[in-house]
């Protein structure tokens, strides 16, 4: 009866056990946050950053150093491979209980001051966030080149995917992005990287009932 009882104890306690450990796989992810549907409703909504990275445009470098020089002329010769520093703005919106989320990017840039000059972009940017760090989106581009009339804003469509690193707060993106038909007409591929800080909407507390 005693060894009954011993054995019946021990499958009590390994029950309990795996009933734990399925609980916590249950309402923890990998970076131990809750799951998905309780992470809607207090999820981080806004990502604020600083990016840097390099840019390519696929022209020959003396078409490129003509394209440049309407704009800054030097006895410079520029060269397609070129920096770009800027600010990114992201709201982030979930996606029902998936842990996906919609993400609408605003991105202020600065080209080529490695080389001595500035052209500045503006890139809007519509996409996904999935749960486990893949991005991807796509949106207009918008810089200024040299027209017959002078300076114009001329608009194109940029492709972005990458990854996103959290750590708390903190996260690191890493992304691809590409503009198959910029306003001069040069296929061009960039790599940024950042660092974002999230933040969290203050939602109201509801009123108790009478009280006034």
């Amino acid at each position: 009866m005693v060894h009954t009882f011993g054995g019946g104890l021990r499958l009590c306690v390994l029950i309990g056990a795996l009933i734990a450990g399925g609980g916590a796989l249950g309402w923890a992810d990998s970076d131990g946050a809750a799951p998905a549907s309780e992470r809607s409703k207090s999820d981080h909504w806004l990502l604020v950053g600083a990016r840097v990275g390099a840019a390519y445009e696929l022209a020959k470098p003396a078409v490129f150093n003509e394209e440049i020089q309407q704009f800054y002329p030097s006895a410079h010769s520029y060269f397609p491979l070129y920096s770009r520093l800027g600010l990114s703005l992201t709201e982030r919106f979930p996606i029902g209980d998936t842990g996906w989320r919609l993400a609408l990017t605003q991105l202020p840039m600065i080209s080529g001051i490695d080389q001595n000059y500035a052209i500045p972009s503006l890139t809007l940017l519509v996409g996904i966030q999935t749960d486990f760090g893949l991005e991807v989106g796509l949106g207009p581009q918008v810089e200024p080149i040299v027209g017959s009339g002078g300076l114009v804003a001329a608009p194109s469509l940029v492709y972005s995917a990458g990854w996103r690193l959290s750590l708390g707060r903190f996260s690191l993106p890493l992304a691809i992005m590409v503009d198959p038909l910029p306003p001069q007409r040069h296929l061009w591929v960039s790599v940024t990287a950042g660092i974002d800080y999230a933040f969290r909407p203050s939602l109201p507390k509801p009123r108790a009932p009478f009280n006034y």
